[in-house]
């Protein structure tokens, strides 16, 4: 779901908790970076504030973060794009 199609700017007007916002977020089907992006946007949290926002509107933990985020990838299949933490070295 684009980021933009949720009504972030109304919730924060109409007084919406930025955990009440995610929660609605959510309750839309925006996905975790969505959520995130909005909350950081709207509210002017942190990356870390706007993770345990979100972990309050949906249970997952700031600590589990990482592991949704590794899911979430990991959902995405196989690519050819490689990281590596030496840009000089070749890739596997």
């Amino acid at each position: 779901m684009n980021d933009d199609t949720l009504p972030w700017k109304t919730w924060s007007a109409e007084g919406l908790s930025p955990a009440a916002a995610a929660a609605r977020a959510a309750a839309a089907r925006a996905d975790f970076f969505a959520r995130v992006r909005g909350l950081r946007a709207t509210y002017g949290l942190s990356l870390v504030e706007a993770k345990r926002a979100d972990a309050g509107a949906t249970g997952i933990d700031v600590e589990q973060s990482a592991a949704a985020l590794d899911r979430e990838i990991d959902a995405l299949g196989d690519c050819d794009l490689v990281c590596a933490i030496d840009p000089d070295e070749p890739p596997p």
